[in-house]
């Protein structure tokens, strides 16, 4: 669970470049706005692109669908927004992150 400003942030570097075309955040019901700058091993960001999620069932789900196949990402910065909370105060229950 995260707690405090709205967004959160994560960031999230890899040992080993790979490469990534989905991203994929599970969190907890609410509306959800998640925007992921995507950098590459130079250290530039090569995307940064936003995906909606509402709940489904229990929790909500965002995709952010890449445009091709990034190669050789080193970094992953999604900041996770939730629609309707405050910018001060928010908690984002976090399940899952997965790159595609």
């Amino acid at each position: 669970r995260l707690a405090g400003p709205n967004p959160a942030v994560l960031d999230v570097a890899f040992g080993t470049p790979r490469p990534v075309r989905t991203i994929r955040v599970t969190v907890g019901a609410s509306l959800w706005r998640v925007t992921a700058q995507v950098y590459v091993k130079d250290g530039s960001v090569e995307v940064k692109k936003s995906g909606e999620g509402v709940p489904d069932g229990g929790n909500s789900n965002v995709e952010i669908n890449l445009d091709a196949p990034v190669q050789d990402v080193s970094r992953v910065r999604p900041e996770i927004n939730q629609l309707n909370a405050s910018d001060e105060d928010s908690t984002v229950h976090l399940y899952r992150v997965e790159f595609r």
